[in-house]
Formats: structure tokens, C-alpha cells, sequence
């Protein structure tokens, strides 16, 4: 562990020692330093680099008289990237805790950027939970399992890369894509936009279906043209690991099936 990140643990016991103690029988205290050596003991054990920044926020307090106080700790994958609408994100580790329970605490884990100025975040989801400071087995599960939901969710990332890859290897003709298009489990106007793209310029199949002209006759191009429409139709940027992951499981395996 580096200085900057010795010297954030002790910047957060020291402002959670000074806090005010909630004072109740089912008030569950969550130590920002117990989740930050939870994450590093499991990054620092598969080898992972990464960076990390640590941030106090402040706000309304529903305590008189205090002001209400979070943390927000993040640690971003320096080793690895992840496709965004058309952007390479590094995944991340994020976390926010109130230490006081004002609010609960909540674990991200995913690739994400901001799509405009007002705060719009869009991108894949690997794994979240929300962690309320209260005494109780729902508490005591959720933390004796973040451990290995955070292994899982790493693995996933890795799953995840090692897809995108072969894609990126794996030929289709013009032909097929029409095929495993008509084949897919998406709406017909996806479908119809798709096929049409199919046989235009590589200039406009970027501009329209979100595919760089070096991805075209891969499978990856076919996915990322489908998934780009799919989209638009449904006037969402945000997918989901699930949806986005099937969509491209099932291209892959009707290309296989085609040569089969």
C-alpha cells in the first residue's frame, strides 16, 4: 500500500472516532477503513493495479445541529478497459458510507462515464448492494459476503474481456450478418435498421450503428452495430452486464452455429 492511501485510511478513522454515535440498539456502525482493506486485500491478491481516490462529501443532516458526512472511495482497474458506448473505460471499485447511517451505505462495481453535465452516468453494471447500518442477519450476510461478490464481479470483468476478444477475432460475412441478425431475440425495427446497415459504406454503418470501420466483418462490429440501435430504439444508454452480455452470446454462438 502507498503513502496516499496510508494516509486516507487515517484521514477517515480520524473523522469517523470524531462523529456522533446514532445511539441506538439496532444502529450498526460500517467502518470506511474495513471496506477500503476488504477491496485492497482482494485486488492486492489477484495482482490487480490500480489508483485510488478518497473524497469527503458533506450535506443536510437529518440529526439537528450536524451536518451529514460521507465518504467515497474509489479504485479504478489500470490494467483493464471496458467498451462504453463507443468509449474505453477503466472498471472501478466504488463506495459511498455515511458513517453516522444517515444514509446507507452502497457498493458499485462497473464500468461508467458521464454523458453530459448534468450528472447522466451511463455504462455496464458488474455488481451493486446497498448496506443499511442496521443491526441484524440482512447486515451481517451482506458483509460477510462482499468478499467474494467483489471476486465474482472480477471474474465477470475478466469473462467479459475474454468474450470482447474473441469477437474481435472471429470473421462474418455480410451474409451471416443478416442471418444472426434475422436469428436475434431484439425488436423487428432493430432488426430491419441493422440488416439495411448491413450493405452500407463503412462510413455510414459507423455513423448509424456505432461500429468503427475496423470492427466491420467481425463479430464484434455485428454486436456493437445491433447494440448500438438497440439503444436508440429504447431511448436508453444504460444496459445492464446481463442484457448486453446475452446479446453478445447469442451473435457468437449463431456464428458458430452457421459454420457448423
Amino acid at each position: 500500500m502507498n503513502m496516499t492511501n496510508q494516509h486516507q485510511k487515517s484521514l477517515a478513522a480520524a473523522q469517523q472516532i470524531t462523529t456522533h454515535s446514532r445511539g441506538t440498539d439496532t444502529y450498526q456502525r460500517i467502518e470506511t477503513t474495513d471496506l477500503m482493506d476488504t477491496i485492497e486485500r482482494v485486488l492486492e491478491s489477484r495482482g490487480e493495479r490500480y489508483s485510488q481516490t478518497y473524497t469527503r462529501c458533506g450535506g443536510r443532516s437529518r440529526i439537528t445541529g450536524l451536518q451529514s458526512t460521507k465518504h467515497e472511495v474509489c479504485y479504478r482497474l489500470l490494467d483493464r478497459t471496458i467498451d462504453v458506448n463507443g468509449s474505453a473505460v477503466n472498471p472501478t471499485i466504488s463506495f459511498f458510507n455515511s458513517y453516522r447511517g444517515e444514509s446507507s451505505c452502497m457498493i458499485y462495481i462497473g464500468a461508467y462515464v458521464f454523458k453530459c453535465s448534468n450528472g447522466l452516468v451511463i455504462g455496464e453494471d458488474f455488481y451493486h448492494q446497498r448496506i443499511i447500518h442496521r443491526v441484524g442477519p440482512t447486515y451481517e450476510r451482506k458483509m460477510r459476503d462482499m468478499e467474494y461478490q467483489i471476486v465474482a464481479a472480477l471474474d465477470a470483468i475478466e469473462d467479459t474481456l475474454a468474450t470482447v476478444a474473441e469477437a474481435t477475432r472471429i470473421p462474418v460475412t455480410p451474409e451471416q450478418e443478416v442471418e444472426i441478425i434475422g436469428s436475434l431475440h431484439v425488436p423487428k425495427k432493430v432488426k430491419d435498421r441493422a440488416i439495411r446497415l448491413v450493405y452500407s459504406a463503412p462510413e455510414i454503418r459507423e455513423a448509424e450503428g456505432g461500429a468503427g470501420t475496423s470492427e466491420c466483418g467481425t463479430i464484434w462490429g455485428t454486436y456493437n452495430m445491433v447494440n448500438q440501435i438497440r439503444r436508440e430504439e429504447s431511448k436508453s444508454l444504460w444496459t445492464s452486464r446481463s442484457s448486453d452480455g446475452q446479446l453478445l452470446a447469442d451473435v457468437i454462438a449463431l456464428r458458430a452455429s452457421l459454420a457448423a
